[in-house]
């Protein structure tokens, strides 16, 4: 009888671990190869115009990997996440070891926040409204170029 007694908490044990949910994937271990790419023109509201040459990830999986575990970014370069809906959005920086820059578009053009994102930090960052459309850039970029609020995204 106290064999039946000690197996009763391993039993319940094993029924109450969580079961892996089916419809998420799990996290990348290392980079993804480099997506198509899109010259984007980015216009200040002075007129200015600033090109951007981004990797497109407009798919669950591009977007989750995303630039984790990239070690480079090149000034002028960057990763734009196209989403199907506008909705609110939050990124974080696991397994990332560049400073970013998020570009957070609403309506996949009007620049509604710019957040600058620290290595490995996974505090979530996003706007308050939702937004359709994030450009990632190397961290200081935005302010470099004197990109922020009231700047559009024009895609070809």
């Amino acid at each position: 009888m106290p064999r039946i007694v000690c197996l009763i908490p391993l039993i319940l044990l094993a029924a109450c671990r969580q079961q892996p949910n089916e419809n998420s994937a799990e996290l990348p271990t290392q980079a993804q190869p480099p997506l198509p790419q899109e010259t984007l023109q980015l216009r200040g509201p002075n007129g200015q115009n600033i090109l951007v040459q981004a990797e497109i990830a407009d798919d669950e999986p591009e977007r989750e990997a995303g630039l984790m575990f990239r070690t480079t970014l090149v000034s002028g370069t960057g990763m734009l996440f196209v989403f199907p809906n506008a909705q609110r959005l939050s990124f974080w920086m696991k397994n990332t070891p560049l400073p970013l820059d998020l570009l957070f578009f609403r309506q996949s053009q009007h620049l509604a926040t710019v957040a600058w994102a620290h290595p490995f930090d996974e505090t979530p960052l996003g706007p308050t409204d939702p937004a359709d459309a994030v450009l990632e850039v190397p961290g200081g970029w935005a302010a470099a170029n004197g990109v922020g609020p009231g700047w559009q995204l024009v895609r070809p």
